[in-house]
């Protein structure tokens, strides 16, 4: 995190990092009773996973359009990422090395995060 000095390109970074978003296998610790770690699954796609880091940006349906977009920037800049699985490419996203992955990681969460909060004010309506 040393490398990101742009607080807008650190936040969304930083909060998939410490686990401070609203992903339900951090929701569900909030609730009393906890919610079973199992029960929480994704309500943005119909997968029936646990909604954790790991679903959200390598697996979740709602975004897979802008994460195979992603997916192919990436690949340009390291032609190697398309060998890595889903574990290796979830660290390679949140723990970028270089300004150009800074940026697009957080640009990329930044959509995440964007497209579930429309999903949620659609239901609200």
């Amino acid at each position: 995190m040393e490398l990101v000095q742009n607080r807008n390109q650190r936040k969304y970074l930083s909060r998939f990092r410490t686990g401070s978003h609203q992903l339900r296998v951090e929701t569900g610790r909030w609730t009393f009773p906890k919610t079973k770690y199992e029960d929480r699954t994704c309500i943005y796609c119909d997968s029936g996973h646990v909604d954790t880091e790991l679903h959200c940006i390598t697996q979740c349906k709602l975004t897979e359009t802008d994460r195979n977009i992603f997916y192919t920037n990436l690949c340009q800049l390291d032609n190697r990422f398309h060998l890595l699985n889903n574990e290796q490419k979830m660290a390679y996203i949140l723990c970028p090395t270089n300004a150009l992955r800074i940026k697009l990681s957080n640009n990329f969460l930044k959509l995440l995060v964007k497209a579930r909060s429309q999903v949620d004010q659609e239901k609200n309506i």
